[in-house]
């Protein structure tokens, strides 16, 4: 027996000192983060949880260097900016989405018939019977049926 690895089998965990990490199976990498939640992320570690991690562990962080800071410093400031962008974004995708929505809906309804009045078999007058309403609703299910069936989609009777 032989061990194949695919390409798409691996997954990548970030270690929190060593950084991303390609497992050639998903599922230990998976395994790494569930049973090393402190060393191991299925996201990039973050200074803040680093740093909560490793108080979390009792270990001292070196402190950052001013070069260090300012690289984070800019970083948190592109990040923001990109949050601000994706947040727009997304609002307009789902203003987009609702619109398209809106319009699937109303071609639904001008496609749509009228109510129908109930009428009885044989032009008889007054309220339908339980025996008419089942039978009206036998007939509309078959018409439905057939409705599909001359539009192409694959019914079982």
């Amino acid at each position: 027996m032989s061990l194949k690895i695919a390409a798409n089998m691996s997954a990548v965990a970030y270690h929190i000192i060593d950084g991303a990490f390609t497992f050639p199976y998903a599922v230990d990498a998976h395994s790494a983060v569930a049973r090393h939640p402190g060393e191991w992320s299925h996201e990039p570690w973050s200074v803040e949880a680093t740093e909560r991690a490793f108080q979390e562990a009792g270990t001292e962080l070196e402190p950052l260097s001013a070069e260090e800071q300012a690289a984070l410093d800019e970083h948190a400031k592109a990040v923001a900016e990109a949050n601000a962008r994706l947040k727009a974004f997304r609002e307009e995708k789902a203003a987009e989405k609702a619109k398209a929505a809106q319009a699937a809906a109303d071609e639904a309804l001008v496609k749509s018939p009228g109510p129908q009045p109930v009428r009885r078999p044989f032009g008889r007058k007054g309220e339908p019977t339980a025996a008419e309403l089942k039978m009206m609703r036998a007939k509309e299910h078959e018409d439905n049926l057939a409705a599909a069936e001359a539009k192409g989609a694959k019914v079982t009777r």
